[in-house]
């Protein structure tokens, strides 16, 4: 039991006493009413932040994405100006210089003997050298042969190396004179040294 003052005399009075046995003033503490319990109401959340954020979130994804697809992507920052690089000297490809020793024109058969050498600074591989046999006026092509240098059969040709060359065409017919030309699928110079007919 607790004494507090009365409300209208000031007197000490019980915190239990139905009225003040002073004055008689019912109820003579004001006595606090707890105020009647009531749930705190519920926040409600807001969503539209949270849709606004994950929105921007994929349109930043997918811009990104298209710009790493394209190859145009952020450019990145330029490093400090380094004096320029000498260039490396190119090499000059695979050439050939092709010597024609010997041509022969014997019973159907159009024959030619030399020598390939390589002069560039790259290999040279593949059928290098091609031998063609046309009719006396040139019009029409009677047959071609194409073939790598001897041993050099699948095996590129390094610089500076040289290989044989036996170009047979089988020319249809009996013929008594034919035009004939040989090249190269590289730049190529021809030195013809031979005795044989033409």
């Amino acid at each position: 039991m607790a004494i507090q003052p009365c409300r209208e005399c000031g007197k000490d009075v019980s915190t239990e006493a139905p009225a003040c046995p002073h004055c008689g003033t019912p109820n003579p503490i004001d006595v606090p009413t707890p105020a009647p319990s009531v749930a705190p109401a519920k926040t409600k959340r807001r969503r539209w932040p949270w849709i606004a954020l994950g929105a921007f979130a994929l349109l930043a994804m997918c811009t990104t994405m298209n710009q790493l697809r394209s190859g145009s992507g952020t450019p990145t920052p330029s490093k400090p100006a380094t004096p320029a690089a000498t260039p490396a000297p190119t090499k000059m490809p695979a050439r050939l210089v092709i010597t024609l020793e010997k041509v022969e024109y014997d019973h159907g058969f159009f024959k030619v003997f030399g020598i390939a050498k390589n002069e560039g600074e790259m290999p040279a591989s593949g059928p290098l050298v091609q031998l063609e046999v046309f009719t006396d006026d040139g019009r029409t092509l009677l047959g071609r042969a194409v073939l790598a240098p001897i041993g050099y059969i699948g095996k590129a040709m390094v610089p500076g190396e040289t290989g044989a060359i036996e170009l047979t065409v089988r020319v249809p017919g009996e013929r008594s004179r034919v035009k004939w030309q040989v090249s190269s699928n590289l730049p190529y110079e021809i030195k013809d040294t031979s005795k044989g007919k033409k």
